[in-house]
Formats: C-alpha cells, sequence, structure tokens
C-alpha cells in the first residue's frame, strides 16, 4: 500500500508543478497570452475569458492537488483532454496559421511533441486516479471494519 501512496504523491507533485508553471507564466506574460488568445479563431470576446480563464484554471487545478487530489486529477484530465483537442485540431489543418502559446515548457518542441506529452500525462494521470480509488476504497473498507467491531463488542 505504501508504494501506491509513494506513486500517487509523485504523480501529484509532477502534475502540481505543471499546471502552477503553466499558471503563473501565462499570468506573468499576460499581453503576450492574450495576443495569442486573439489569433484564434473564435469571438475576441471569448478569446478575453480564455486569456484568463486558461492561467486561473491551471492555477486552480493546482490547487486541487493540494487539497482535494481526486478533484485535482478529474481536473488535470480535463485540462490535458482539452488542450489535446486544441492540438489535434491544429494537426488536421483547421488552423492555417501556428496560435498557440503553451507555457514555454518545450518551447522548442512540435505539435506532435505536445500531443505525445499530454497522452503520457494524460496516462500518468489516469493511473493516479486508479491509485487514488484503490486507497479510498481500501480506508473505506477499513472504516467500515473498525465501526463491525466496535458494534460487536
Amino acid at each position: 500500500m505504501k508504494i501506491r501512496t509513494y506513486i500517487l504523491g509523485i504523480i501529484v507533485v509532477m502534475l502540481l508543478a505543471l499546471w502552477s508553471y503553466t499558471g503563473v507564466v501565462k499570468l506573468c506574460n499576460m499581453a503576450y497570452n492574450m495576443d495569442t488568445m486573439h489569433k484564434q479563431l473564435f469571438p475576441g470576446w471569448i478569446a478575453n475569458i480564455l486569456a484568463y480563464l486558461v492561467p486561473f484554471g491551471a492555477l486552480g487545478t493546482a490547487g486541487l492537488l493540494l487539497y482535494r487530489v481526486r478533484w485535482g486529477l478529474w481536473a488535470s484530465v480535463v485540462l490535458l483532454s482539452s488542450f489535446s483537442v486544441y492540438i489535434v485540431v491544429y494537426l488536421t489543418e483547421v488552423f492555417t496559421k501556428k496560435t498557440c502559446s503553451c507555457a514555454g515548457i518545450f518551447a522548442g518542441v512540435d505539435y506532435q511533441g505536445h500531443l505525445l506529452f499530454n497522452t503520457i500525462m494524460l496516462c500518468i494521470t489516469g493511473i493516479a486516479l486508479y491509485i487514488n480509488y484503490i486507497i479510498s476504497n481500501g480506508e473505506a473498507e477499513n472504516r467500515k471494519e473498525s465501526k463491525q467491531q466496535t458494534t460487536y463488542l
């Protein structure tokens, strides 16, 4: 059971680092973030919302990972899936020019590399969700057994 806890902890720290870095970099470079959002295919008012929603969503996800691990893991799935869908849409050439401004973690990596990274992180997050489920159910069963033991005394 301890190895599962350690693995879950490592994955949560990786995701915390990813979302914290992403949120802080996008907020610190808000002018650039806003500019790239306005190069998207959607209306300007949506770009204005997304320019703030993405970094605060990343930081919110980091916060959830600290205080509500399961919710933070699910929020990570949502963010990683959203970014992956964006990349797939780009790779299908719906967008005619590069409009993405990743947080700069892999600035020299092409879209296929970003998609590979997102896919790996999605799989790792899925593993973390599974481990968290097993740990949570084990704790629930232990509570149930202890209640039954105290009832019979």
